[in-house]
């Protein structure tokens, strides 16, 4: 059974130095404390080693290191109600090597029917709804294609959050879109809206507060 020591006790601040100093080497108070436990218990030992690390010199150098950077920031897409798939992120995978049906191997009667095709990832970042559309191709005809299935399956989207890719941009941009609203009124919208990042690069995009850009570059 370890022994229960008060927290303002000489020999608790001399068994917490060492532990800090020596058995967890400065690795913060929460682990020199759990290592405390395995020796002896200290009323409020917890409070003690936070103590102990904010006047440790060395523990003030390793905190200056830090980087203050946000992590996982929440953009004003993801706290718009809307309907799935209202934000869309886009970006092609591929290429994508597949085989025709019947002719996957090699024979002796038949050859091997080998077809190079893309896939364009849909992602909703509201509801993380992911829809796959399989392209023929990175042409734009061929992401007008997939940009149609989905429409045909989830609806068009308001605007899209995408890479600089100059098929999607041209698609995007040479857009024209039959919508129909809530009361039945048809109506057509000449390009989508969209925001781009570095290709590659879907992390800098953070789901900053900037403005969305749209077609004409406002």
């Amino acid at each position: 059974m370890n022994p229960v020591l008060d927290r303002y006790s000489p020999l608790s601040y001399s068994i917490s130095d060492y532990i800090h100093r020596i058995k967890a080497n400065h690795r913060g108070y929460e682990n020199c404390y759990r290592e405390s436990l395995a020796h002896v218990f200290i009323i409020q030992g917890l409070s003690l080693f936070r103590e102990v690390n904010e006047d440790c010199v060395k523990c003030i150098k390793l905190r200056g290191q830090y980087i203050q950077a946000a992590m996982g920031p929440v953009s004003d897409a993801q706290l718009t109600i809307a309907p799935a798939f209202w934000i869309r992120m886009a970006d092609i995978m591929g290429p994508v090597h597949i085989y025709a049906p019947g002719h996957a191997a090699r024979t002796r009667n038949t050859k091997a029917i080998e077809v190079k095709a893309y896939v364009m990832v849909f992602v909703c970042p509201t509801t993380k709804n992911v829809n796959i559309q399989v392209l023929e191709g990175k042409s734009t005809d061929a992401i007008v294609d997939g940009l149609n299935r989905l429409g045909c399956e989830v609806g068009f989207p308001s605007y899209f959050l995408i890479d600089k890719d100059s098929g999607i941009m041209k698609a995007l941009n040479d857009a024209n879109v039959t919508l129909k609203d809530m009361q039945g009124i048809v109506y057509k919208e000449r390009k989508i809206k969209f925001k781009t990042c570095p290709i590659g690069g879907y992390n800098f995009r953070c789901y900053s507060k900037a403005v969305y850009l749209n077609t004409e570059g406002d």
